[in-house]
């Protein structure tokens, strides 16, 4: 196992919460999908998996952390659902779920939806913007 680099890997990027044994989200429903790829790295593994189903010791090679840090970032997406993961062997196989990411598209259409009428609300109110009748 390689050692971390320092200052490559926070914790507060691995989402562990230190007053219980658990350190991944096991609720697919009351994760924010915003929240799970938020975190770069996260992003950065997607992206991997996208184009190709790649093991864990294959992810893990290309980043400069820890393999447990890739290893809980895996746990994260596929709790989420972003990844899938397949089983080869002694292997775990990773590859990203491409019907989550139509959800999160979703997600991100709606709050951007929910925000633009918002505005429309304010510039529509704003007196400045009314008609001379």
């Amino acid at each position: 196992m390689r050692p971390a680099v320092a200052g490559r890997c926070l914790s507060s990027d691995l989402n562990i919460n230190w007053g219980t044994t658990t350190t991944q989200p096991t609720d697919k429903a009351a994760m924010d999908p915003l929240k799970v790829i938020a975190v770069e790295r996260r992003r950065q593994i997607l992206e991997l998996v996208w184009r190709d189903e790649l093991s864990a010791g294959d992810i893990a090679a290309r980043f400069e952390v820890s393999w447990p840090a890739i290893s809980q970032h895996l746990g994260v997406l596929k709790a989420a659902g972003f990844v899938t993961e397949r089983r080869e062997g002694r292997s775990r196989l990773y590859r990203a779920n491409p019907e989550a990411m139509g959800h999160l598209r979703a997600v991100i259409e709606a709050t951007w939806q929910s925000r633009l009428d918002d505005l429309k609300a304010v510039v529509e109110a704003d007196p400045r913007n009314q008609e001379d009748q």
